[in-house]
């Protein structure tokens, strides 16, 4: 599990003194990044400085006007390559003008996906021996200060010093300005990455990937070119680059910035031809009528029709619940006879089709009797003619009786020799609970256990393995057998909260409404796959990952079928085994049926009416009164219930006053946040 972060702020300061000029090195590329000004955020720090410099003895500086630009320059190369060397491999000093002669020295300071206030840089650099020390020299009486923010957030702060006479700036107590600056660097000083690995898109789907360097600046690319445009375009999409999906098929798209190249695999999804639904029928039921004798039982499921139309959710229904008992399995219903009549069997789609609801019904016609079982003989007839006496029978000679069977010894259960927990380690804060469970091995075994906490101060457990943390500290939650001889334990930490921050991941701004979802989120470890840096919080959430944040939030249970499922685009291997008994639990529970008989999608986005309705069956679909307001939310919809009870409990508040937006696909970090306003 990645650790929480514990810091709320990232900053790296640097800083440079009396370093003589060098030659330009050969070979530089031209990098362009967007990047904005903030000329009130200078000046302050200039303020700031000037005092500490007035209670130290010093003189004030003044704001030269050129080196004021060449501090604005200077910023602007830090974003592309963060070092008092030039990204074109020069000292900083060769960024002065010639007008600019004398004792030179230079400050830095880089805060991570931070908007870093000038009190702050100035706290910064004044805390180290080695800024401070240029910040207090007396004998500079001239300075030129930027502040420069990228379009990810990142600040980079610069502090030029000189004893050159000055040419005072124009002050500007307010105002910020966009520019893109044109940066030389040699490709030796880039490093840069793709904001993502790779695409798969479904047809009309569009995404905007980024080339970031390694400090998470968005850098514009200096060429686009995709291999394949009848399967992915391209187009400049601010500082991005917005990748279109035209047709089926595989591209490799490729970008390149500073003489560096980055490629991308593309994959758009086959489009599928729209079949429409024209009607339904019972598969093994002819002209409509079927024929039970009591006790028989009959299988049947819904055909879509024509051929290729798609699958809906279905309902069932029995005229006379007296004469036959059904049983159902989403498409598939089973019939059975109970006594003889005549029933109906009904099944209708769930949710109108276009407007258009469809249905069929079959005649259940029930017979008394089995055809196996012996019919009662007929009295016979007098004869007119008597009869001929018939010859006695011989007396059959009776059988030997039966030697009664020996008894059978009962069933030994197998000896266990170990227990399985579905978490070896946990994070809790007070009053927040986990849900453990143990299984002893090998299966045949009692599969009892008893539950107990090694420092009831930290963490209690109950013997149904629920885990509630009590105060901050570490605690063993143990289950043994009991006799005690085997045992296995978890080790749950509790925090006082969640501690911080995780500033760590590139694509989460502590502004974002998602901020503390993603915090605890981490805390529980929900998140599969962390790539690079990043959470992937944009990226859209599957129906493979809502129904694994779901089974994790639930304690990891073990569902009853721990082989294979139906589902053939569920892997069976045995390193993707959490996520098939996620799956398996999400269907033993009612979370889902699927997509399909044999189909799960797990790669399909999962949209804001299916996260409700699965959040909400796992939890036991708690009830919900009354309605909404939202326009897009039918009364007798599907989803309906659970829109509402997520609206009431504070899930979601909708996409606006009159509407819920039901079909919207989610993005992973509007998933957390949903689970985080129903888990935490």
């Amino acid at each position: 599990m990645k650790n929480r972060a514990l810091c709320l702020f990232l900053c790296l300061c640097l800083c440079l003194g009396l370093l003589p000029a060098s030659a330009l090195a050969a070979g530089t590329q031209t990098v362009k990044v967007v990047l904005t000004v903030d000329y009130a955020a200078a000046f302050e720090e200039l303020d700031q400085l000037n005092e500490l410099r007035r209670k130290n003895g010093c003189g004030e500086l003044v704001m030269d006007a050129n080196m004021m630009d060449m501090a604005i320059r200077r910023a602007a190369e830090c974003a592309v390559y963060y070092s008092h060397t030039r990204p074109d491999g020069q000292k900083f000093d060769t960024a002065y003008s010639s007008s600019l002669k004398g004792t030179r020295a230079e400050n830095i300071l880089y805060g991570r996906s931070q908007s870093v206030s000038a009190s702050r840089a100035t706290d910064s650099w004044y805390d180290s021996s080695g800024h401070r020390k240029n910040m207090l020299n007396s004998i500079y009486n001239c300075a030129g200060i930027a502040c420069l923010r990228d379009l990810a957030g990142n600040t980079y702060w610069v502090q030029e010093f000189s004893t050159s006479s000055a040419k005072a700036a124009a002050p500007r107590s307010s105002g910020q300005e966009q520019f893109r600056f044109s940066v030389d660097t040699d490709p030796q000083y880039l490093t840069v990455r793709l904001s993502q690995s790779s695409l798969r898109l479904d047809p009309g789907e569009e995404e905007t990937v980024y080339i970031f360097n390694d400090r998470g600046t968005p850098l514009e690319p200096g060429s686009m070119r995709s291999d394949n445009e009848s399967v992915a375009s391209l187009s400049q999409d601010g500082s991005g680059v917005r990748v279109t999906a035209v047709g089926g098929g595989s591209a490799t798209v490729t970008l390149s910035v500073g003489g560096k190249t980055l490629s991308l695999p593309v994959t758009v999804n086959q489009p599928v031809q729209t079949v429409e639904l024209e009607r339904l029928k019972l598969d093994g039921i002819y002209a409509s009528k079927a024929y039970l004798h009591v006790g028989e039982s009959l299988t049947t499921q819904v055909l879509f029709l024509p051929e290729g139309a798609p699958s809906y959710e279905v309902v069932w229904d029995l005229y006379d619940y007296e004469t036959a008992s059904i049983s159902v399995d989403g498409p598939r219903c089973t019939i059975t006879a109970l006594k003889p009549g005549t029933n109906e069997l009904y099944v209708q789609t769930a949710d109108a089709i276009d407007g258009c609801y469809y249905a069929t019904y079959s005649e259940i016609i029930i017979l008394g009797g089995s055809p196996s079982e012996p019919q009662e003989p007929a009295e016979p007839e007098e004869p007119e003619t008597p009869a001929e006496p018939e010859e006695p029978e011989t007396p059959v000679e009776p059988e030997e009786p039966e030697t009664p069977a020996e008894p059978q010894e009962p069933e030994v259960p197998a000896q266990a020799d170990d227990i399985d927990l579905s978490a070896s380690y946990a994070e809790l804060i007070p009053g927040e609970q986990l849900k453990l469970m143990a299984y002893v091995r090998p299966n045949g075994a009692e599969q009892g256990v008893t539950w107990s906490s090694r420092d009831t101060s930290v963490a209690i457990v109950d013997q149904n393995g629920r885990v509630t943390g009590v105060q901050k500290g570490v605690a063993e939650i143990v289950a043994s057998t009991p006799d005690g001889e085997i045992a296995a334990s978890c080790r749950v930490r509790v925090d006082g909260g969640f501690g911080g921050k995780p500033i760590y991941f590139t694509d989460v701004n502590e502004n974002a409404y998602f901020y503390d979802a993603v915090a605890w989120a981490t805390a529980q470890n929900l998140q599969p796959a962390i790539e690079g840096e990043e959470f992937g919080v944009e990226r859209g959430c599957s129906r493979l990952d809502i129904v694994r944040y779901l089974w994790k939030l639930m304690g990891s249970p073990q569902p009853e079928n721990t082989g294979s499922t139906r589902f053939t685009d569920i892997s069976d291997s045995v390193g993707d085994r959490d996520d098939r008994w996620a799956v398996q639990w999400a269907v033993e529970a009612g979370v889902t049926t699927g997509t399909g008989d044999y189909t799960f999608s797990p790669d399909v986005r999962v949209t804001r009416a299916e996260a409700m309705t699965f959040i909400h069956r796992a939890l036991g679909t708690p009830g919900a009164s009354g309605g909404t307001s939202f326009s897009d939310v039918p009364a007798d919809s599907w989803f309906t219930e659970a829109a509402v009870w997520a609206v009431q409990n504070g899930v979601t508040t909708g996409t606006s006053a009159t509407t819920f937006t039901p079909h919207q696909v989610c993005s992973r970090g509007e998933i957390i946040t949903f689970l985080y306003r129903t888990f935490n």
